[in-house]
């Protein structure tokens, strides 16, 4: 013969004992099952109410916890189309002269002027193969 896992309901006078012993501190972890079972059944006495919401008992179902990073997951998507939407809109909205050169405090955007005028900058600047030579004679 299989042995059935019944569970025994208590009484009321069980009940009364079992949460005196719950509020000294000194009942067991199946006796505090044994008292969720109990106050977790309708049509108690209006005495057990107290017990109920002191213990944690109501009608309705436990609230999942809330996620963080689902929200954070949502700003931060938001706040990446919005930065491409500002990326693109400043794109669209230059005139496409992104070349320039501030010659003699005068801005130049035609590329073969800027071309010309570094040019000669260069030609300007740069030493001959002598003038490199005669410098490091005086430098001994």
């Amino acid at each position: 013969m299989k042995k059935r896992n019944m569970k025994k309901r208590i009484t009321i006078q069980e009940a009364d004992i079992l949460l005196e012993k719950y509020y000294e501190g000194n009942t067991s972890t199946a006796e505090e099952k044994q008292l969720k079972d109990f106050l977790a059944q309708g049509r108690l006495p209006r005495r057990f109410d107290a017990d109920k919401a002191i213990l944690g008992y109501f009608a309705g179902k436990k609230q999942k916890p809330e996620s963080v990073i689902i929200p954070f997951l949502r700003w931060a998507s938001v706040a990446a189309i919005l930065s491409g939407i500002i990326l693109i809109s400043k794109y669209i909205a230059t005139d496409g002269s992104t070349s320039y050169a501030y010659i003699n405090g005068q801005k130049y955007t035609n590329i073969q002027v800027v071309k010309e005028q570094a040019l000669t900058s260069l030609d300007v600047v740069s030493s001959s193969p002598d003038e490199v030579a005669e410098i490091a004679k005086n430098l001994k």
